[in-house]
């Protein structure tokens, strides 16, 4: 079984910001290729601006990915943001138990 197509890692921070870095995993043979997937991980970041605070995150993203159309990336990238979401709500709950 091979390495999903698009995943985050993600870590709270000490700042207000959510950082992101953009990672083309090594599936991608060509500055090409790298640099179109990193051109649409910000922009799939800029577009979906309502990202948690004070975390930061790293997209990383297969060479399949740049070829799913608009609505499957911009699913993918919801997914993402609603599981880390998750992560976060939950690891609050339980630190203030």
């Amino acid at each position: 079984m091979g390495k999903q197509p698009f995943y985050a890692l993600w870590k709270e921070n000490t700042d207000e910001k959510t950082y992101f870095l953009f990672c083309p995993d090594k599936t991608h043979k060509n500055a090409v290729r790298r640099n179109k997937t990193k051109r649409i991980l910000r922009e799939l970041a800029r577009k979906n601006e309502a990202f948690p605070f004070g975390i930061d995150v790293a997209l990383v993203a297969g060479i399949t990915f740049s070829n799913w159309n608009l609505e499957a990336r911009d699913s993918a990238f919801q997914a993402i943001r609603k599981k880390i979401e998750n992560e976060i709500a939950r690891h609050s709950t339980h630190s203030t138990l």
